[in-house]
């Protein structure tokens, strides 16, 4: 009896270690990461940036714990503002893609973009960086701004704020399974070491229990069944495309 006990009481010991290894793995990954903030170059958006930055990074934070307050704050600071219902869109007529326009059209009339509320006030976006596209750029802002959009929304801030602080963060697109269906999704990978992770701050919303978040969709393995990367997401830099060959 007492040898099982103690056998017990090994395993018991043996896996909550383990368990605190597998956190703390990532954690320390994270530490060790080279960082190297890079802002948009558009006024208004790094701005907005800083602000949310200066309330929600310590300085005497970590590297991890600023990753997790940034992912945090995207998590729970923007209301989705579209359709996540269990029945899937009608594709398209005209065969196009993620096509988001209601009845028959032609196909000059296909569209699968987000109408700005006043171009106008983006005249002086910059061509973008290597980080982030100038489609990019806009998103962020806005929902920076307004606190409302969809996952190209969320993604986007996800990248400027990481990006801010220094961690090498792609907005990327592809599908993921949502009840039963595949959906167009877009999400994050960030480049640490040399490897790449996926974090998804719009998925993690809808997994929240009683408020709290659940870390389900927090530096995950790219290879999650549950999402389907398009190739030329993951193209927009030499450096990217190098992070993720190392990681095939």
């Amino acid at each position: 009896m007492k040898k099982a006990l103690s056998l017990v009481l090994t395993l018991i010991l043996v896996f909550g270690l383990s368990v605190q290894a597998f956190a703390l793995t990532k954690e320390e990954k994270i530490n060790a990461a080279k960082l190297s903030p890079q802002k948009t170059g558009f006024t208004e958006l790094d701005t907005a940036v800083q602000k949310v930055l200066d309330e929600i990074i310590k300085p005497e934070m970590t590297q991890y714990q600023k990753l997790v307050a940034i992912y945090n704050y995207c998590t729970t600071s923007f209301t989705y503002d579209g359709d996540m219902s269990s029945t899937p869109a009608k594709p398209c007529p005209n065969g196009t893609e993620f096509c988001n326009v209601q009845g028959p059209h032609t196909e000059s009339e296909c569209s699968f973009t987000f109408e700005l509320e006043d171009s106008s006030q983006y005249k002086d976006v910059p061509n973008g960086t290597y980080l982030m596209s100038p489609e990019q750029i806009r998103l962020a802002e806005k929902v920076l701004r307004t606190k409302e959009g969809v996952c190209d929304h969320y993604a986007a801030a996800f990248s400027a704020l990481a990006n801010a602080v220094g961690f090498r963060t792609y907005v990327v697109s592809g599908d993921i399974s949502y009840n039963g269906s595949l959906r167009g999704h877009v999400w994050n990978y960030v480049v640490i070491g040399d490897y790449y992770y996926l974090f998804d701050t719009q998925a993690e919303q809808v997994n929240m229990k009683d408020g709290k978040i659940q870390y389900h969709n927090f530096m995950i393995s790219p290879s999650s069944t549950s999402y389907k990367l398009r190739e030329e997401s993951y193209q927009a830099s030499k450096d990217y495309r190098s992070a993720y060959l190392k990681n095939k």
